[in-house]
């Protein structure tokens, strides 16, 4: 479809190559730096395969002006001592005898799914995925050397300890806790960083932006006609599946009948933490489609359920039978069922309130807006009632209704009237469970907050 106030100008074939697709990182540093990263000379460059970091030397220019030659001595000596106290097989850091360099460490690197490198030329769009991205930041390894280096010169004047030897004592641990505990230890920050202090750092070419090997290497990106696709001549659904990569954990769904499984949906995969793409939703048990999709929508008609949903397969009465598991009806419209919203290992992040109080607090107000009397109650009443701090209160009535110019609160929808009329026998499910919560909310109701006693004072009057 063409929208003629928007023309389509012109077209660009766009190309996926995947020359360098295991072999192109970016490098990021996110720290402002006193020196520009560009325009600065590298002058070593270190790679630990196993433990993935890499380490760069920038020079400094020690012929600035602003370079303070007395204090760049001062730090090179204090992080490799003198001449006679250096030791031959420790390399120095600093080879001139002064600060002359800055060096950079990568932090560990995230994996990446979805961006690329694109490069325009001739009128053609050429991408190559991304492999990792790797964050740069200023190491200052000179300052814990010199450290180290004088409490072993210290310890080398004690002679008080020569006599002391260190003893290691080991107990025996169950066997069936070995592999527990090992899985642990593996995920350890400790266990981590010494595979990375354990490995040796190989040196590797650097060659200019500008020199032959760099310019080889950037024509690889563009089209050759090898084992690059042209996307632009692929069918357009094809061309989607190549931009969205698969769904770890994926979850194939069979049937949309709710059963005893769909409960246990979660443990594959939260539904209701996050965001959740349309595309996995379509993939998920109804059950847990209603989930995300009541969630995020908060309150919704039949009708919008039905549309969001959008599955020629599921009928209408597969749906009235799943949303009955998980959602409620007030007035013709659909909300999650407080229980879902918030289940058991649930805190608030204000204030720490727990599952059980804020599902109260949610069901008395939904009760309350589906007799219609929320109106007659303002937040500070309701606070008392549902002992939930204003915070709370206030983030279950912004998901449920809306502020009105009266300053009263009512349903976000209008009642859909011809639902009702519709599903009587949904109303009738809704209004036993209403009369089955109506003693618990007059008790709450009835119960009022402790007041403070304003004690004598003792403090004698001079």
């Amino acid at each position: 479809m063409i929208d003629n106030d928007d023309p389509i100008i012109d077209e660009i074939p766009v190309y996926l190559s995947s020359n360098l697709a295991k072999n192109l990182y970016i490098l990021q540093f996110p720290v402002n730096n006193t020196f520009d990263i560009d325009q600065s000379k590298i002058s070593n460059c270190c790679l630990k395969p196993e433990s993935k970091q890499i380490k760069i030397d920038f020079t400094l220019d020690t012929a600035s002006r602003n370079y303070d030659a007395f204090k760049g001595e001062m730090l090179a000596k204090t992080a490799d001592g003198s001449k006679s106290t250096n030791d031959k097989n420790d390399l120095p850091s600093f080879s001139s005898g002064r600060m002359d360099k800055s060096t950079f460490i990568s932090s560990l690197p995230f994996d990446n799914q979805k961006f690329a490198v694109g490069v325009m030329q001739d009128k053609q769009l050429h991408l190559v995925p991304v492999k990792n991205f790797f964050q740069m930041r200023q190491t200052f390894s000179h300052f814990d050397k010199g450290d180290k280096r004088i409490k072993s010169e210290k310890s080398g004047d004690d002679d008080d300890d020569d006599d002391l030897k260190q003893v290691t004592v080991k107990f025996a641990k169950p066997a069936g806790d070995s592999e527990r505990i090992k899985k642990a230890r593996e995920r350890s920050y400790q266990f981590i960083s010494s595979i990375g202090k354990d490995e040796a750092w190989c040196e590797t070419l650097i060659y200019s932006k500008i020199s032959p090997e760099s310019e080889l290497e950037r024509q690889k990106i563009l089209y050759t006609g090898g084992q690059q696709q042209h996307l632009s001549t692929i069918p357009v659904q094809d061309y989607f599946e190549t931009l969205m990569t698969p769904d770890k954990g994926s979850i194939s769904l069979t049937s949309h009948e709710p059963s005893k499984s769909d409960d246990t949906s979660e443990k594959h995969i939260d539904v209701l933490k996050g965001i959740v793409s349309k595309r996995l939703i379509k993939r998920l048990p109804l059950i847990d489609q209603l989930k995300v999709v009541l969630k995020d929508s908060k309150v919704l008609t039949f009708n919008n359920i039905m549309d969001l949903i959008g599955s020629q397969i599921i009928t209408t009465e597969k749906v009235l039978r799943t949303l009955a598991l998980c959602g409620i009806m007030i007035r013709g419209n659909w909300t999650l069922q407080s229980e879902h919203l918030y289940p058991g290992n649930y805190i608030s992040v204000t204030n720490g309130i727990s599952s059980e109080l804020m599902c109260r607090g949610r069901d008395y107000i939904l009760f309350k807006l589906m007799r219609n009397e929320l109106m007659t109650l303002n937040r500070q009443k309701l606070s008392v009632i549902t002992q939930l701090p204003a915070e709370e209160t206030k983030e279950i009535l912004e998901s449920v209704a809306s502020l009105k110019s009266n300053k009263t609160w009512d349903l976000l929808k209008p009642p859909d009237y011809e639902f009702e009329k519709r599903h009587p026998e949904i109303i009738q499910r809704q209004e036993a469970f209403w009369r089955a919560q109506e003693e618990k909310f007059a008790e709450m109701e009835a119960e009022k907050p402790e007041k403070r006693k304003r004690t004598k004072s003792v403090r004698e009057t001079k």
